[in-house]
């Protein structure tokens, strides 16, 4: 048998250790360290309930298999597939509002317009902002920070601002230029949902499609089956979806070439620049 042998290392880091001094500080530290993990338990504690909430959550029917069977963990495919459903409602509702936006951007668009004509429209679409994300969707190819520049002069517009009132309207004639005509169909949850997932599809380099089965006049590709059963519609085609994002994918930036970034105040080097519109 080997005898342990103390090495010069270990001689000095028991000398050092051993110290009153250092053994003080070293109590100041575990202390500091203590108060630290404890920070982090608390920061860590929602995601920790959130997590358990969905794991209690009843399962999903039809995205939920859809992503286990595809190697997703169990609580994040439900997970998912919440996330999913919700996004795919929440569109419906914003596809009922639709109308209702286009309508008072296309009333704003136009000069000479009363200040309580102004102020009804602004509210409806603050009402819009605040509570869907239907500007955001139909506007969906505007830069971000047009849209949102939008959404703060309508708080003041509702209010009868205006300057507010003037940049609503100067905003909503260039949106006007760019807006689809007739407002389009209602969108079901269920095509909400799956055009989601074709987008994020996309965006990891995985574009999905769909398969027709001609013998039996029926979709067979699991993605719509997956959608059916998440809800409850034998019926569902996934062609409307499909030429949803495929029409969105071609006129990806279109309406970028109308609005402009502020760069006079900029002090980056102008060949070095990498501002993007988003």
């Amino acid at each position: 048998m080997e005898a342990t042998v103390p090495t010069i290392v270990d001689a000095l880091i028991d000398a050092y250790f051993t110290r009153p001094e250092v053994g003080e500080r070293m109590k100041r530290v575990e202390t500091a360290f203590a108060a630290f993990m404890k920070n982090m338990e608390r920061l860590f504690e929602p995601i920790g309930a959130a997590t358990l909430a969905i794991a209690k959550s009843p399962p999903s029917p039809g995205y939920e298999p859809f992503f286990v069977r595809r190697g997703a963990d169990p609580v994040l495919a439900r997970m998912m597939a919440l996330v999913l459903v919700h996004r795919g409602r929440r569109i419906e509702a914003e596809s009922r509002r639709h109308r209702a936006v286009v309508e008072a951007v296309r009333f704003l668009a136009k000069p000479g317009r009363r200040s309580s004509s102004i102020v009804r429209r602004a509210t409806v679409l603050l009402a819009a902002w605040n509570e869907s994300s239907a500007i955001e969707s139909i506007f969906r190819n505007a830069p971000r920070n047009s849209i949102m520049e939008f959404a703060e002069a309508l708080k003041g517009a509702a209010t009868g601002d205006v300057v507010a009132c003037e940049r609503v309207m100067a905003i909503a004639a260039v949106f006007l230029l760019h807006l689809s005509n007739p407002p389009g169909p209602k969108i079901s949850a269920a095509s909400a949902a799956h055009e989601f997932f074709l987008e994020g599809q996309a965006e990891n380099g995985r574009p999905s499609g769909y398969t027709w089965n001609p013998i039996d006049q029926e979709f067979v590709d699991e993605l719509t089956i997956a959608t059916r059963r998440e809800f409850a519609n034998p019926d569902f085609d996934p062609r409307p979806a499909h030429r949803r994002f495929k029409a969105r994918e071609s006129d990806e930036g279109s309406i970028s070439a109308h609005f402009r970034i502020d760069c006079t105040s900029c002090s980056v080097d102008r060949p070095a620049c990498r501002n993007k519109l988003n």
